[in-house]
């Protein structure tokens, strides 16, 4: 059961991960062998269940020179889900698979449009065209066009829309016998023709995965074809298209063209990637790799279970362990983890509280012994330190005698289990119990997003009623409360930085 998408991140390259590479003892000449391999982690989306796991779509991946490769050879024991503290031991997912297996089919629209100038070799121009129908062959889009096109003319191909009965070979046919046009080298006609028929197409209800996919030369210092060109893949990236390029460059030429930088740059914010192919090459390989990019992507299951327990604020970076290296994505922080606490949970928060329990009074022993040598004043002082009563726990001054538990008004407490002011237990009367950080509340402290008058848990003979002041946002067992609602024992208000717990007298 879901209980919320907090969000679905399809632009990768917006993201701009970091990667960071674990150096070994001895593992220089492999570093120094593979120094034109990147290898990166990226987020697509996450979501959040009800049992307290975190699931997190990721795409890996290594490229060089020649295009980019899945690392499929991962398992779930190769992934640690890197905690905020560094004193935290990494949490190791629960389960690992691709995303074609753990959900439905997306809606895909595609287009792919290749360069068909005259200034092609035969060879060459076949190899394109072949690359082309072969990438199609089984592929599954529900919308699809194909275009063949230089600078200012576009030849199309190939056109599949919802509703339209598909045939495969004929499309493939179209492809493998179209010509060559006359024209300048470009693709400028092709790209823009293209992204009009994918925006003439009214969007689904379900997330879409847009594709464009270009084959061409370089754009080498750019031109005015290439101009337009970049305008209209700008115009894809609004429309949620990521932009996959597959580019060809000649052998005498050594350097990357200024303007095959800007193109570049729009491809890698459109979250696609750029295949980098030479004169000679048979784009084929490049081509199968986008395809299982676009097919493959791994789920990651985390779960949360012994991770603080009522943190709704999540900061992790994914880091993955690839032949003894170790890469890790950016770190992300995430707001809205709400879900309610297991027993093991409660019980090992109230370990915690124990624990806490018996360092203060160690160290309040020891000082204690210190500072008596030196005044009594001072000794005196120490001793309105709170303590614990021993029949009922709660914490009170000067002595077990004042319990407010011992008090027949009291029903009663309000304790802090995280963040400032942790410990501190503040007993609940009949009648009205105010709360906030100004001094004529019945409950004061001080802590960030505590309003100076908070909001009243009025206590009668039947309930306990808490009520927001206005303008005050408090969370009541993971929910947003705006109007008054009833408490329970055991009840958990999230007040800013601090989570307290409310619990009552048996029988009160």
């Amino acid at each position: 059961m879901k209980l919320k998408i907090i969000s679905i991140i399809s632009f990768l390259g917006a993201l701009n991960p970091m990667i960071a590479k674990s150096e070994e003892p001895g593992s220089s000449v492999a570093a120094d062998a593979q120094t034109s391999i990147q290898r990166k982690i990226s987020i697509r989306a996450y979501e959040i269940f009800q049992e307290r796991k975190l699931r997190i779509h990721l795409i890996l991946d290594e490229s060089d020179g020649s295009g980019r490769y899945l690392l499929n050879t991962l398992d779930a024991k190769s992934f640690r889900l890197q905690p905020e503290e560094a004193s935290e031991p990494p949490i190791e997912p629960t389960s690992l698979s691709t995303f074609a297996n753990r959900s439905p089919a997306a809606y895909r629209e595609t287009a792919v449009v290749f360069e068909a100038n005259k200034e092609f070799s035969e060879r060459q121009f076949d190899s394109i065209r072949s690359a082309v129908a072969g990438f199609l062959g089984g592929f599954r889009s529900d919308v699809l066009s194909v275009r063949a096109t230089t600078e200012e003319k576009e030849s199309r191909l190939a056109w599949i829309a919802p509703g339209q009965s598909e045939n495969p070979r004929a499309v493939q046919k179209s492809i493998l016998e179209s010509p060559s046009l006359d024209g300048k080298a470009g693709v400028a006609a092709g790209v823009c023709a293209a992204m009009k028929e994918l925006e003439s197409e009214s969007p689904p209800m379900s997330p879409a995965q847009r594709s464009l996919i270009l084959i061409s030369r370089a754009a080498g210092d750019g031109s005015s074809g290439w101009s337009e060109a970049r305008k209209c893949l700008a115009q894809a990236i609004q429309s949620s298209v990521r932009i996959f390029w597959v580019r060809i460059r000649d052998l005498e030429s050594q350097q990357v063209g200024k303007f095959d930088s800007v193109i570049e740059g729009v491809v890698d914010k459109s979250g696609g990637f750029v295949g980098k192919l030479t004169a000679t090459s048979d784009p084929v390989g490049a081509l199968s790799n986008l395809r299982s990019y676009l097919d493959d992507e791994y789920i990651l299951e985390f779960d949360f279970t012994q991770y603080r327990p009522y943190s709704d604020i999540l900061k992790f970076s994914v880091s993955a362990n690839y032949h003894g290296n170790i890469y890790r994505s950016a770190e992300h922080k995430y707001e809205g983890f709400v879900a309610k606490p297991r027993p093991e949970e409660l019980e090992r928060v109230e370990q915690a509280r124990e624990s806490a329990r018996i360092k203060e009074r160690q160290a309040y022993y020891f000082i204690s012994a210190v500072l008596l040598l030196s005044s009594f004043f001072i000794v005196y002082f120490l001793r309105r330190n709170t303590a614990g009563c021993k029949k009922c726990g709660f914490r009170v001054s000067n002595s077990f005698q004042d319990c407010p538990f011992r008090n027949a008004k009291c029903h009663g407490r309000m304790s802090v289990i995280q963040g400032p002011g942790l410990g501190s237990e503040f007993p609940l009367f009949s009648g009205e119990n105010s709360f906030g950080s100004s001094r004529s509340n019945t409950i004061r402290w001080k802590a960030n997003g505590l309003a100076r008058k908070h909001g009243t848990i009025v206590i009668t003979k039947r309930k306990a009623l808490f009520s927001p002041a206005r303008g005050s946002q408090t969370r009541v067992n993971g929910v947003m409360a705006t109007e008054p609602r009833l408490l329970s024992s055991g009840s958990i208000l999230r007040i800013g930085d601090v989570v307290c717990r409310v619990d009552f007298k048996e029988g009160a």
